[in-house]
């Protein structure tokens, strides 16, 4: 059994939690700042109204996290799993900043949301929704973008050097400045249908 160490305190200050494993709704807003996940598991597990400020998480599956109303800002996630969130529930902010390396992004939805000059290097980003998005300026290096959706996605100055499976329609995103490496920048083309031999 895993005692809950949320369960006595609402903010958290310059702490890392090591080794959890959480599941279930929370009924309270929880504050961290300055914090450290390692190898935790918080999944399906909704921290109403919460806020992360300037945290980590590594090596943490956070699946299917219901994220709705939570505040982030300047958090960064290595090597974690967060398959199937919903980015455009949280908690909206001028600041927001979120960070991603050599994490599992599968079937996430970051329509309309601000990822301007973030990392998303080195992930499986498959199937997730980019729609209306600003990465402009990102760092998308070396990801996956398999079946995922760019639509009037501002992709301005983006790096997308080493990344692969992408669909980008060139007349229906923005994508002035942005940096792309072959073969996958072929891709480009599909949408005009021309063949390159």
């Amino acid at each position: 059994m895993t005692i809950d160490p949320f369960a006595a305190r609402d903010l958290f200050n310059e702490e890392t939690f090591s080794g959890l494993s959480l599941a279930g709704p929370e009924p309270r807003s929880r504050h961290f700042e300055d914090c450290r996940f390692v190898e935790c598991r918080i999944t399906e597990r909704a921290f109403r109204l919460g806020s992360f400020l300037h945290c980590s998480f590594e090596n943490c599956d956070l699946s299917n996290w219901q994220i709705e109303g939570i505040r982030f800002v300047d958090v960064r996630f290595k090597s974690s799993k967060l398959v199937g969130l919903d980015w455009t529930s949280v908690k909206p902010d001028p600041l927001t900043s979120v960070g991603f390396e050599d994490c599992a992004m599968d079937y996430c939805d970051f329509s309309r949301f601000r990822l301007k000059d973030a990392l998303l290097k080195g992930c499986t980003a498959r199937d997730v929704n980019f729609s209306r998005t600003d990465l402009s300026g990102a760092d998308c290096r070396d990801s996956d973008f398999s079946g995922s959706t760019f639509d009037e996605t501002n992709l301005q100055k983006t790096d997308l050097r080493g990344a692969r499976g992408y669909g980008i329609d060139a007349r229906r995103n923005r994508v002035k400045g942005a940096r792309f490496s072959l073969p996958d920048a072929l891709g480009l083309l599909a949408a005009l249908e021309v063949k390159v031999e």
